[in-house]
């Protein structure tokens, strides 16, 4: 008898019990190992979830910057523009300063509007107001046009409903593009060109300026860093000519 070979001289009762002697340390160690697995699977999902949360707040601090870069740069660049050229208008076309100063006063109050959405948003508060998307690029052209650049829109294909993070982005890149255009290109003519297909949104932003190559060379401030990285995050390309300064951005849409 096997039993008889391991445990000579003792009876079946106590093989029984050192069997289960045996089984229960088995289940006590296999408990224990569990309970350790559980609980470093507990803790690399709280690693990775407070991982998670530091890069959504990175990005959200990123994103907050540079809607705040493109408020203040536009805004800000519109004024300056305008203050500087109404004492002129105001000498020879009083009529026509009016309307500078108008504009002036219009652009400071987009830009508180459009900054208290992102001081709620940095105060975590509930943001009701809705962010500026492709339907406004109308209101910037306007505002160029004010600024005194020969501003126009053109639009191709057929428009359809956009991600609310593709029309976000092509508001800020139109404004930004323009932005630039109004205090660096020297320009008298803007063109805004949007084509549709049913997978691709194009947006391109050109002017007859001095470009930027040959007033002693091109590099990319932060104003066209923050329009790529829009581009990017909605998945898509965004390039820039600096020899007559075209913006050309490409965002996916279907």
């Amino acid at each position: 008898m096997p039993v008889s070979l391991v445990l000579p001289h003792e009876n079946l009762e106590t093989f029984r019990y050192i069997t289960m002697a045996f089984i229960a340390a088995f289940a006590l160690g296999a408990s224990a190992r569990a309970r350790r697995e559980q609980r470093a699977a507990e803790d690399e999902r709280t690693l990775r979830l407070a991982e998670e949360r530091t890069a959504a707040i990175a990005r959200e601090r990123t994103r907050i910057a540079r809607d705040m870069h493109d408020i203040v740069t536009h805004s800000v660049g519109l004024i300056i523009v305008q203050a500087e050229a109404g004492p002129l208008v105001l000498r020879s076309d009083p009529t026509k300063a009016e309307a500078v100063f108008d504009a002036i006063g219009e652009a400071g109050r987009d830009a508180i509007l459009q900054l208290r959405v992102i001081l709620k948003a940095l105060r975590g508060q509930t943001v009701r107001e809705p962010q500026p998307g492709i339907e406004a690029v109308h209101d910037l052209i306007a505002r160029a046009r004010q600024a005194g650049l020969d501003a126009t829109f053109e639009e191709h294909g057929s428009p359809h409903e956009l991600p609310v993070e593709v029309g976000i982005a092509t508001y800020r890149i139109v404004q930004e593009a323009l932005t630039n255009i109004l205090r660096h290109a020297a320009a008298g003519t803007a063109r805004v060109r949007v084509g549709w297909t049913p997978t691709t949104l194009t947006v391109e932003v050109t002017d007859d300026g001095k470009g930027c190559e040959r007033v002693g060379g091109f590099q990319e401030g932060h104003g066209i860093v923050g329009m790529r990285e829009r581009a990017e995050s909605c998945g898509g390309t965004l390039s820039v000519d600096p020899t007559v300064f075209t913006v050309t951005a490409s965002l996916p849409i279907g």
